[in-house]
């Protein structure tokens, strides 16, 4: 199951509640390669379908804020099926994802009358890591910020993408698949001292370059495409 929600709309209002889209860095790459998951998941791609209570709230004609809560998880296990909804470290924090987002958005990009958006977005949650034989309990944070562009910059051309920074976001499939370290430790040189668990930070992104030829019609799209996830070696 992938996406099954209710939605009410108002004039500049709306609330939706089930599983849907992430709010935080929610554009996608346009590829016939991908199904079900996203194209650069793992390389510069941050994506989840969760179950959310979700406001869409317009400013004007231009100005949308976003504001949800979702269900936490943490992509605890580096296999596909992380991204399937299940109880992991995130959802033993009892605490749910909050999420935010500010776009503006334009039906006639720079003249082009085609529509194009740019957004910013937020992230936090929490992880739960129960470690050693005392059970000794480890609140993790997981945070992220992701700007997000999707417009036309002439009339045949377009550029899609997003840039990200945080920690704790193997859940997205940030970090390359890595949201947290249980055995960390910090290191003199010398030797090592244990530290504890400690959240995994990771920024990297995605661009897309597409084009649309003057050929059958304008039915046929070209697109090219580049990402990258780049953790922190020190975690």
């Amino acid at each position: 199951l992938r996406l099954a929600y209710a939605r009410l709309d108002w004039e500049r209002t709306s609330v939706t509640v089930g599983q849907d889209w992430m709010v935080f860095a929610p554009v996608n790459p346009v590829s016939i390669a991908a199904a079900g998951n996203p194209q650069m998941g793992a390389g510069g791609n941050l994506w989840a379908r969760l179950p959310q209570v979700r406001v869409d709230q317009k400013l004007n004609s231009n100005l949308t804020v976003q504001a949800a809560a979702l269900e936490s998880q943490t992509g605890d296990f580096a296999t596909n099926a992380a991204f399937v909804v299940q109880p992991t470290s995130g959802q033993a924090s009892r605490v749910p994802f909050l999420q935010s987002r500010l776009a503006y958005s334009n039906a006639n990009w720079l003249g082009t009358k085609k529509s194009g958006s740019i957004g910013v977005s937020g992230h936090f949650g929490m992880s739960r890591v129960i470690t050693g034989p005392a059970n000794t309990r480890n609140d993790v944070e997981s945070i992220g910020v992701a700007l997000d562009w999707n417009f036309p910059v002439a009339e045949r051309v377009t550029v899609a993408g997003e840039a990200f920074s945080g920690r704790n976001l193997g859940g997205f499939q940030g970090g390359v698949f890595q949201s947290y370290n249980t055995d960390f430790a910090h290191s003199d040189g010398v030797r090592l001292t244990p530290a504890g668990v400690r959240s995994i930070g990771t920024r990297g992104g995605w661009m897309q370059v597409g084009y649309t030829p003057p050929v059958l019609n304008n039915q046929l799209g070209i697109y090219g495409s580049l990402g990258i996830d780049d953790p922190v070696n020190s975690d």
